[in-house]
């Protein structure tokens, strides 16, 4: 999270309630939008990975269809196909490094 801290140039605390909002819970267990899911580093405790699930890939995909006009498939894995050593859908056009 510090990495998304500071390159959004926003506190730890706004990244992490953000992140809440577009993952699974939002805060006061209201539901959040189901976009990004969290997981401990495998590599390293103390650390957190952002992955965007199947349901923000394909949201991600359309933004960016909708702003280049032309249709793009985000090839970034989710948690579960990281973990797994997937490494996400083959795609017509990929777009990477969004995330």
């Amino acid at each position: 999270m510090k990495q998304l801290s500071t390159a959004a140039g926003l506190a730890h605390a706004s990244i992490s309630r953000n992140l809440m909002a577009l993952g699974e819970r939002h805060r006061r267990d209201m539901p959040g939008l189901g976009l990004i899911e969290t997981i401990d580093d495998p590599q390293e405790y103390r650390r957190k990975v952002v992955f965007l699930t199947r349901k923000g890939r394909t949201f991600v995909s359309e933004l960016v269809s909708i702003q280049l006009g032309e249709k793009v498939v985000l090839s970034a894995p989710t948690a579960k196909e990281f973990l797994s050593g997937s490494t996400g859908e083959d795609n017509q056009k990929s777009v990477t490094g969004l995330c």
